[in-house]
């Protein structure tokens, strides 16, 4: 039957492109089809050139039907990672409805969502979990969490450890639809409860970027090919800054405002700064060689200077920063409008941060492009890449009776699915054909995925006291020192940080 079944998958796959030049969907040119990767005679590389790596989940697992139930974040960009859409509007939902439907189809179980509020330690979606968890009523197999608020204490003592192949028999962390990077930096003392892949498109969605007007460039002067600038290695702080100067006051009122033209726009809520702690390669916290953690803040003299650039930076009037600059909103809708209207030149912003910033980008008559975070200078070797936190993290709750065969083999089956088919058709049918619609680009965007690094003190900030935000962001927009923010909050931040050592510590006993 599980043959039969992803026969006609493969036949539905094939018919998709016809059923979808049916519709008016605004992700879906005319010549996309559905693309599965193809195993290589010899190379051992698919065809977009990497390697072809089996799913050890064994055909023969049976769950009888089990529901397999997800507690979920409610944003609708989530909705990507489990794709549990009411009605297929475009290509790559289709391509999420078909794998949902394979998946209950390989493992015999039903996919069943729940969705809540996950945007605080104490969001809806952390207390209903508590509650469920301390009452054991096994309402839920898997957590997909917000995630810098998914690490809440509310929960954390309730998570399966991810590293123990007892706890997760299916799971092979080894495999290249695993985060490697986020396992890295997420664990400590051979713990780990949360984890990112390759079902999580949501997280690629929000690596950072600099996005460049390329027509605008070239009205206002700037004629050196940006592309070969950045592919060259050669796109700085100091390059940005000059190209940040510029300003056009274009409806004459004297007055700074969101109709005139700006060098740089970005968001003080996020990007904005932590888009400079990712590009210039900085972190707040260090691991030693025993296992422990301790801050890279105090004395850190590129961390300072790094601050001083990005205050220096925004400083200028060629600069307009949501929620910082008078006049701006506070919200991001102001901040893609403008740069899909061609009010700026630069803007660094997330990949994706929601259909209607998407659709605003596409529609634009003016031809734009990404570039990486810039470098802290020319003698940085390589370029950093960071992801806005509203990444998603998964994590399997520690019921009496859970059920570890499932639910790690759907996450190993899910992720390893997403690797060989979903993954693929979304970066390059979909990222680099119609987000970023030439080679140049498609470049980049693979650069600054390459690049893209995870920080112990980030994931976990708002435990250790939100070192991000007072340390970092506070600083950035309201002025100061990172060795004063420092010197004000050490003794907290140092406390917080020994505690959470400690309960990683107390749970490997």
């Amino acid at each position: 039957m599980k043959k039969l079944l992803v026969l006609l998958l493969a036949l539905c796959m094939l018919l998709l492109p016809v059923l979808t030049a049916c519709k008016d969907t605004e992700e879906v040119p005319e010549d996309t089809e559905a693309e599965e990767a193809t195993e290589a005679d010899t190379s051992g590389l698919d065809e977009w050139g990497r390697p072809v790596v089996s799913i050890d989940v064994p055909e023969s697992l049976d769950f009888g039907g089990e529901e397999l139930h997800i507690i979920c974040r409610n944003e609708d960009y989530a909705l990507v990672d489990v794709g549990d859409f009411e009605e297929q509007t475009n290509a790559l939902e289709q391509q999420l409805y078909y794998r949902n439907f394979d998946i209950e189809e390989y493992l015999n179980i039903e996919l069943v969502y729940s969705y809540y509020d996950p945007t605080t330690l104490n969001s809806k979606l952390n207390s209903t979990l508590q509650k469920d968890l301390e009452a054991d009523l096994k309402t839920y197999d898997l957590v997909l969490n917000y995630g810098t608020f998914g690490i809440s204490a509310l929960v954390r003592d309730y998570y399966v450890n991810l590293l123990d192949p007892s706890a997760v028999p299916y799971m092979d962390l080894s495999k290249p639809w695993w985060n490697k990077n986020y396992i890295e930096n997420a664990q400590a003392y051979g713990q780990l409860y949360y984890i990112t892949g390759d079902y999580n498109l949501s997280t690629y969605n929000r690596v950072m970027v600099t996005y460049f007007n390329e027509s605008l460039c070239l009205s206002y002067g700037i004629s050196e090919n940006l592309y070969e600038v950045a592919l060259d290695g050669g796109w700085t702080y100091e390059r940005l800054f000059e190209y940040a100067k510029m300003y056009d006051d274009t409806n004459g009122n004297t007055v700074k405002d969101a109709n005139d033209v700006y060098g740089l726009l970005s968001n003080a809520n996020s990007e904005a700064y932590d888009g400079f702690l990712y590009g210039f390669q900085l972190n707040f916290v260090k691991t030693y060689d025993d296992g422990a953690h301790g801050f890279d803040i105090a004395g850190n003299l590129k961390m300072e200077d790094a601050m001083s650039k990005i205050q220096t930076l925004y400083e200028q009037d060629g600069v307009w920063l949501i929620a910082k600059t008078e006049g701006a909103e506070k919200t991001s809708e102001q901040q893609y409008k403008m740069f899909a209207e061609s009010r700026a030149l630069f803007d660094i912003d997330v990949i994706y941060r929601y259909k209607a910033q998407n659709l605003a980008f596409r529609d634009m008559t003016d031809s734009y492009g990404i570039l990486p975070l810039p470098k802290y200078d020319s003698e940085q070797k390589e370029y950093g890449s960071g992801v806005q936190v509203a990444y998603t993290i998964c994590s399997i709750p520690r019921y009496s009776n859970y059920n570890g065969d499932m639910v790690s083999a759907f996450l190993e089956y899910a992720n390893g699915y997403n690797y060989r088919t979903i993954r693929p058709y979304y970066f390059e049918n979909i990222v680099k054909k119609q987000y970023f619609s030439t080679e140049d680009s498609s470049k980049v965007f693979d650069m600054v995925l390459a690049s893209t690094d995870f920080d112990f003190g980030e994931i976990y900030a708002q435990l250790i006291n939100q070192v991000n935000n007072l340390v970092w962001r506070n600083v950035a927009k309201n002025g100061g020192t990172v060795s004063r923010a420092w010197a004000e909050n050490e003794t907290v931040f140092r406390k917080k940080l020994i505690e959470l050592d400690n309960w990683f510590y107390s749970k490997a006993e």
